[in-house]
């Protein structure tokens, strides 16, 4: 078995009143997952970094595998996915980084700088799948958004629509601002 939490936001807050009940509603993966599943972590969001500092002592037989955006502290040394984005355009992002010591680039078919984590999470999956960091370096650019989520909708008149509504919450609706506002 693998488990993993790509990230705690405000997403939930409608069914779990806060964040941090949030972050204890989404721990339960990894506390009740079988002892020797792997356990996959994002470095990058504090949550879920508090996650893998309590697990990797509570589960030593598990194995863990972990990602984070370049240029991590000094004590993620051990990062098996690592991305950065070099640049945002509206039809694609392009990235670079390490997945199990491979570096490589990638131009993905999504907009928005949130769907590194996406990006990184999924290399992780594949890693434990068995694919080679090779094999996910030539897939990244197959990626997809998936329904609802950072879809670009084409009108009749020609214009085009950002439909990011699935699971709305405070982050995706920033993210997006954040997006259109860093376009040239």
């Amino acid at each position: 078995d693998v488990v993993m939490v790509t990230m705690v936001g405000r997403g939930h807050l409608e069914q779990l009143g806060t964040i941090e009940n949030i972050a204890k509603a989404k721990d339960e993966i990894y506390r009740f997952a079988p002892a020797k599943a792997t356990r996959i972590y994002n470095l990058s969001n504090s949550f879920t970094r508090q996650m893998f500092e309590i697990h990797h002592r509570r589960f030593p037989e598990a194995k863990v595998s972990t990602f984070s955006e370049m240029n991590p502290s000094p004590d993620m040394l051990t990062v098996n996915v690592r991305f950065e984005i070099k640049s945002v355009e509206v039809d694609w992002l392009d990235i670079s980084g390490t997945i199990a010591g491979v570096s490589g680039e990638a131009r993905v078919p999504v907009f928005g700088v949130q769907n590194l984590t996406n990006l990184m999470a999924a290399a992780c999956l594949c890693l434990e799948a068995g694919m080679s960091p090779k094999e996910i370096w030539q897939a990244i650019p197959s990626c997809n958004p998936v329904w609802g989520r950072s879809q670009w909708v084409h009108l009749q008149n020609g214009a085009r629509v950002l439909f990011d509504a699935y699971n709305a919450n405070p982050e995706s609706m920033q993210a997006a601002l954040d997006n259109f506002s860093n376009l040239k």
